[in-house]
């Protein structure tokens, strides 16, 4: 594949293409750094990249809506959002203030709640003082001192971090506060919870002692947003117990059946030295009580008043923590926000759990639960964060603005009006026990799943929690063949009446939140998609590169008569013969107002690169005939990809006669961009790729606005913006992401990292930050806004990842082993200190690789075991394809290397295997019960060969899981029946699986060291 074969030349290529980027950086118009302010030193750690910008400053110079699609625009001041995936969103600005609302899924609310706010008290020699943590000037609360100046700070934020950092002469303290949502990559658990976390750093730096208060109020939002806390009833109370105090805010009644119900709390724990004080409730028209008393000595009255709001009165709690720090003396006080409001309900009137019901139930009374967990486990949560952030964070190859946009753009997952189900109210939870997910396409297009912008953004979640990734290729798999004549609804461009789905086409979306979300495809009607010509192939692009991406199998065998009916419905679109599908003169593709007319560059090339994925997932699957019947398509539509819309510098827009048939699209590339993504042949000679990237290099990036905004969509060939369509005069932002991906790809370092800075230009240097548009002009004015295809940047991460070399660790040496049908293995391998050693072989799991076992194999080496971990075929730096029927063949070969090694007793080797990896681990054993010593199973699942295997092992297993991970612990526990003799561990309060147990809290290392030690040592 030419992403391996020339791995060295692009290495080669990213070093001069960088030192390129330097200069290019220093003499850019508009080029600046990613981090205006300077990083404060202090107790508080932020990472020199977070995107940064005075408290409160305003910002002058952002564009506006051009045209009336786009009715959202808050402008400037947004800032990082809290909340799981699918739980709802609370967005804080960068003033301070609470103030973006996505409680109700699907629905924008921009709103500033000014009794939703921080506050300090510092008492310090004879002066004392209170003020309001925002530059928020409200109508509300006039008793309350809001007179914190713009600028008096810096607000930080690299998501899911942000940090407010006060520098206020006026204050003779130190004040920090970081907020995070436990979203965390390849957690299914704890991204999905309605938690903000907000941990302040306080520091005493001046020679005399000082008393310190905090106080958070928060507004009873129980029914805000459907005027149903305005009908009375609310109420608010203290709660102490388990070392915590805090307020709970809700409503009468033990559960919840409206959306609109649930609860809120904040808390905080009780510490030595600080003491924790509370007004429960006060009417926000009568503000004035609880201020005086919180500004006369930093702390409140203690005033548990649980008296339900009157109709229209709103309330409001109050919490309070008061510390005294002597000279020098820094503390940290937590609080935690959360919120459980567990249903969510569509305009048709479908009602649905959220996913974090599944770990804390449906009755809408458990805030507190939750905020009490987040305290306990917040750090844990952090400490992930980092691990997961900290290589790319120091990676030189990587500028910084770079890792600025890349993390802040994920944004969108949890704020994109996101849900995350678990069954519907009153039926079962969902049979995967995963459950459906879906986000909108933008605040203003209100479509869920929306396919041919996913297909961009869909590298961040691919790359980050795949299972929700091919959950939603799932769901748009089964509506694939169906199809109801009598469903209609009318085009708005065309004014015709058409069915909303006929069988056989990709939907282009999965329904809107004003209707019945999985139930009501293709809610858009702007267009006819069932005529479009990109959505087909995109779905098996997609499904082979998540193929590619997790080495899951099963995914392409259950998905694989979707993609088959999905080809053949494109291609009755080939009215010619000449393999490509032909446009209808209309705009049928994702460019919905962009006309193009037979075959085009764009879904051509989409085309031909759907084909190639098809064959090889056709041969994996072992269908012959379609393989055959797919390379004669190939065949013949790659020649006319090339005799009809290749002109010596680039592909042609289309191969129509209309005057911008020779328009040069920024995205004409976008098959090929697939294909070099996941090791696919190239679908155009490597030669015409290359001069054609330059082409839309020099023209569309270099030619538009001075080369510092992105890639416009369509240049013509005299240097001037096509101006045939709104859409061929915009900057698409995930587009432009997108083409610096495949540039990168190629070894176009300098073009692709300028290419990309465009975009982060106009976005965190012109007033888009945390509300990224889907389009922008030259002047900057934009449409969509919080839009999702920008996500799209993960696949320029992506391309890098596939890029670098793998480092070594410590301990290892690299081994390159051949299977026995020939297929090339890479290894570690760690040298025992002693001969007559102990051996270990390490085995994967699905989509992982040799390096995930790290830490653990130089733990065992240091313990005097021999250890070997490889990656299996199609993984990591082993070639092949995944094929797990191989796989046997790939433990055979890295055992037999393992016990050949002269330094190993062969008699003492011990099988672990992860997730998949317990299969190979198991059967493995059992066909060699004279040779495999033990064999321990984390995070296995369920398998006839599994279950056999145990029956007939008779050695030594290990069966480990965690609580949280249901499916592995299930079968942990069938298998442990099977195994009366095992020895088993259910690991309380994780959902961590496989290698993701090794380096946390649950310790398991110490519990496979004690195993091993009885199962491989000497007796």
């Amino acid at each position: 594949m030419l992403i391996f074969q020339e791995k060295t030349k692009l290495i080669l290529a990213a070093l001069l293409g960088l030192a390129c980027l330097s200069f290019f950086a220093s003499t850019a118009p508009g080029m600046v750094s990613a981090n205006p302010k300077p990083i404060p030193p202090g107790e508080v750690e932020i990472p020199a990249v977070a995107w940064s910008r005075g408290i409160g400053v305003p910002f002058d110079g952002a564009g506006h809506p051009y045209e009336s699609s786009t009715k959202i625009d808050d402008g400037p001041w947004a800032g990082l959002p809290l909340g799981g995936l699918g739980a709802g969103s609370i967005g804080r600005t960068y003033r301070g203030d609470f103030a973006r609302w996505h409680l109700d899924l699907g629905t924008h609310r921009f709103e500033s709640l000014p009794a939703n706010q921080f506050s300090v008290f510092v008492a310090h020699g004879d002066q004392a003082q209170a003020h309001v943590l925002s530059a928020l000037q409200p109508s509300i609360l006039p008793e309350w001192n809001w007179d914190m100046p713009a600028g008096a700070g810096t607000y930080y934020a690299l998501f899911p971090k942000a940090w407010y950092v006060y520098d206020w002469d006026a204050l003779p303290v130190r004040l920090t506060q970081k907020q995070f949502s436990p979203v965390l990559p390849g957690n299914y658990r704890a991204s999905s919870y309605p938690v903000g976390i907000f941990e302040w750093t306080v520091e005493n730096p001046t020679a005399a002692p000082l008393t310190l208060g905090l106080m958070f109020t928060w507004q009873n939002l129980v029914g805000y947003g459907w005027n149903k806390d305005l009908e009375g009833g609310n109420f608010n109370t203290v709660v102490q117990k388990d070392g915590l105090t805090g307020l709970v805010f809700t409503r009468p009644g033990d559960t919840v059946s409206e959306e609109w119900d649930g609860s809120f709390a904040i808390i905080t724990p009780q510490q030595p030295g600080v003491t924790v004080s509370y007004r429960s409730r006060f009417s926000l028209s009568a503000g004035r009580d609880t201020w005086l008393d919180f500004a006369a000595d930093g702390g409140l009255e203690n005033v548990d008043d649980p008296a339900p709001a009157q109709p229209s009165e709103q309330i409001a709690g109050a919490l309070a923590v008061t510390v005294n720090l002597q000279p020098g003396e820094t503390r940290t006080i937590p609080f935690t926000l959360a919120w459980d409001m567990p249903i969510t309900q569509f305009g048709a009137g479908t009602k649905w759990y959220k996913r974090y019901t599944q770990f804390y139930g449906v009755s809408g009374r458990n805030a507190w639960t939750i905020a009490a967990d987040a305290l306990a486990a917040y750090p844990d949560w952090e400490a992930a964060i980092d691990v997961w952030q900290q290589p790319i964070l120091a990676s030189s190859a990587r500028p910084d603005w770079y890792k600025t946009a890349l993390f802040n753009e994920l944004y969108y997952l949890v704020d994109g009006g996101t849900v995350w189900e678990n069954g519907r109210v009153g039926g079962p939870p969902p049979a995967d026990g995963l459950g459906g997910f879906a986000y909108l396409e933008s605040a203003d297009y209100t479509l869920y799943n929306t396919f041919d912008v996913h297909f961009y953004a869909s590298f961040a979640l691919a790359q980050l929690w795949p299972e929700l990734q091919k959950r939603l290729m799932r769901d748009v798999a089964v509506t694939i063949p169906q199809g109801d004549p009598a469903n209609t609804h009318p085009i708005q461009a065309t004014g015709a009446v058409v069915p909303r789905k006929v069988p056989g086409a990709v939907p282009h979306d999965l329904g809107s939140p004003q209707e019945d979300p999985w139930g009501q495809v293709n809610a858009f009607n702007w267009q006819d998609s069932n005529t479009w010509k990109d959505l087909n192939s995109k779905f098996v692009l997609q499904l082979w590169r998540d193929y590619i991406f997790t080495g899951d199998l099963a995914l392409v065998q259950e998905l694989w008569p979707a993609a088959v009916q999905a080809l053949d419905y494109l291609h009755q679109f080939d009215r010619d013969g000449d393999g490509l599908p032909e446009h209808d003169g209309i705009p049928d593709q994702t460019y919905d107002t962009w006309v193009m007319s037979g075959p085009s560059a764009y879904g051509g090339g989409l085309w031909l690169a759907a084909l190639e994925a098809a064959i090889n997932m056709g041969q994996l699957v072992g269908d012959a005939d379609r393989v055959a019947q797919y390379q004669t398509w190939l065949d013949s539509g790659k020649a006319s990809f090339e005799a009809k819309l290749w002109n010596g510098q680039y592909y042609k827009f289309d191969a129509s006669s209309s005057p911008h048939s020779d328009s040069i699209m920024a995205d004409q590339l976008a098959g090929q961009w697939y294909a070099d993504a996941t090791g696919l042949p190239p679908i155009v000679p490597p030669e015409h790729t290359a001069t054609a990237l330059q082409t839309i290099y020099d023209f569309n990036v270099r030619r538009f606005a001075d080369g510092g905004m992105g890639a416009v969509n369509g240049m013509r060939p005299d240097g001037t913006v096509d101006t045939s369509s709104n859409q061929s005069q915009e900057v698409w932002t995930g587009v432009t992401y997108a083409l610096a991906a495949a540039m990168l790809q190629r070894g176009m370092h300098e073009e692709g990292w300028w290419t990309a800075w465009g975009v982060f230009n106009v976005t965190y240097n012109g007033g888009f930050w945390f509300r990224t548009p889907e389009a922008y002009r030259s002047d900057r004015s934009f449409r969509a806004g919080m839009y999702m295809r920008p996500l799209s940047i993960w696949a320029i991460e992506q391309a890098l990842q596939s890029q670098e070399p793998v480092p070594i660790p410590a301990g290892a040496e690299a081994m390159r082993l051949t299977t026995a049908d020939g297929v090339a293995l890479a290894g570690l391998y760690y040298t025992p200190p002693a001969e007559a050693a102990p051996g270990v072989l390490l085995l994967h799991q699905r989509g992982g690789r040799k390096e995930n076992w790290t830490s653990f194999a130089q733990l065992l080496q240091k313990n005097g075991y021999a250890v070997m971990a490889f990656d299996f075929r199609g993984h990591g730096q082993s070639k092949g394809v995944v094929n797990w029927w191989g796989a046997d063949q790939d433990v055979m070969t890295a055992f037999d290397y393992l016990k050949a090694r002269p330094e190993v007793d062969p008699q003492r080797i011990a099988l672990i295997g992860a997730s998949i990896g317990t299969q190979e681990a198991i059967t493995f054993a059992a066909a060699h019960p004279d040779q495999v010593r033990g064999a321990a199973l984390l995070s296995t699942f369920a398998s006839g060969e599994i279950q056999r295997a145990v029956l007939t092992y008779p050695g030594p297993i290990l069966l480990m899981a965690t609580e949280g991970d249901k499916a592995a612990t299930q079968e942990t526990n069938r298998l442990a029946k099977l195994a009366p003799t095992a020895e088993v561990y259910i690991l309380k309060d994780s959902d961590r699986h496989g290698t993701q147990m090794l380096q946390s809290p649950l310790n398991i290392e110490a519990i496979l060291l004690d195993w091993l030690q009885k199962v491989v040592q000497p007796q």
